[in-house]
């Protein structure tokens, strides 16, 4: 029986934007220098870059450069096969739907462009824009056309939980395209004190069973 890691995250790197053509779209690395953690410069607003990391790897395994070093890996802990997740979707990134469009977009070429060279181990969960619904069903399309085996999403969309109306496009897009929707219980919001921030990450995880319950109604 393989052994299957369903939960691998992935680490953005400066190559996942190289598919953004207008670098007023395209996520900035910040490097303050010394030991400080690295950060994300996306549409004015600077957000964390993974620091949950093993760092006896070499940062290009870890990045996704060396795939075959990543092979290896998996081989040495006995791990047949990756499903790979982002790690920096887990909350919101912009405002802008035409930000979100193209960092979404770049993100999953550059899945596929990954996955493309993992021998058949590497398997990968799309991201979506969710402000647009005309760019979120053309993007499941694209994952369903390149081998995606799940869409990402968080449990909270601003004040929507994925059981509201405004998202059955995508849903049933993802339907069609035979994908199960994964949810991460994180907010949705920009501007959360840390007690909000937890009562939002309830109301996320209450959506996103709430979501999984009206998926399974007769």
């Amino acid at each position: 029986m393989p052994t299957i890691d369903a939960d691998a995250h992935v680490i953005e790197s400066e190559r996942t934007w190289d598919y953004i053509e207008d670098d007023k779209l395209r996520p900035f690395l910040i490097t303050p220098g010394g030991s400080r953690p690295q950060n994300w410069l996306i549409d004015g607003r600077v957000f964390n870059r993974g620091v949950n990391v093993d760092r006896g790897l070499p940062e290009s395994i870890r990045e996704m450069r060396d795939i075959e070093g990543r092979l290896k890996h998996m081989d040495a802990l006995d791990i047949d096969l990756q499903v790979l997740y982002p790690s920096l979707f887990l909350r919101p990134l912009t405002a802008k739907p035409e930000v979100e469009k193209a960092i979404c977009r770049s993100y999953n070429q550059w899945l596929i462009d990954i996955c493309n060279q993992g021998e058949g181990r590497l398997r990968w969960i799309a991201v979506i824009p969710v402000m647009d619904m005309a760019s979120a069903v053309e993007e499941i399309r694209l994952a369903k056309a390149n081998g995606a085996c799940g869409i990402f999403s968080r449990g909270l969309i601003d004040d929507k939980r994925l059981s509201h109306p405004f998202f059955l496009p995508a849903l049933r897009g993802s339907g069609k395209g035979g994908f199960a929707v994964l949810c991460s219980c994180f907010h949705g919001k920009f501007r959360l004190g840390a007690a909000i921030r937890r009562g939002e990450r309830l109301r996320a995880l209450q959506g996103s069973c709430a979501f999984g319950l009206s998926l399974h109604r007769p």
